[in-house]
């Protein structure tokens, strides 16, 4: 079992894991704002748009300070051409022609 422990600290130190790691939070933090629009819309067919922006407004306010929070809610409130093309490049794969096409 030692053995086993011991070879698999060092594959995992072999590997890389920190930059990986980073790689994935920066990832992690770019499709946030992406999925928080399609998940406010979502909620917004179901319980209403006011509803859940004020919803989404309150929870954001708990996480973060009053001017971050502010910052989040005009980034919610983005115009429809910027959402779309979000939802689009969030929903099809990274290597997909369209991306070069919005950038």
């Amino acid at each position: 079992m030692a053995k086993t422990l011991i070879a698999a600290a060092r594959e995992w130190n072999d590997g890389d894991v920190f930059k990986h790691s980073a790689a994935v939070s920066f990832d992690t933090l770019f499709s946030l704002a992406p999925i928080m629009t399609i998940a406010v819309g979502v909620a917004g067919i179901f319980f209403g748009k006011e509803a859940a922006t004020k919803q989404f407004s309150e929870q954001m306010s708990q996480l973060v300070d009053k001017a971050n929070a502010q910052v989040i809610q005009k980034a919610m409130e983005a115009p429809a051409g910027a959402c779309c093309a979000g939802r689009v490049m969030m929903i099809l794969p990274a290597d997909h022609p369209i991306h070069s096409w919005l950038l």
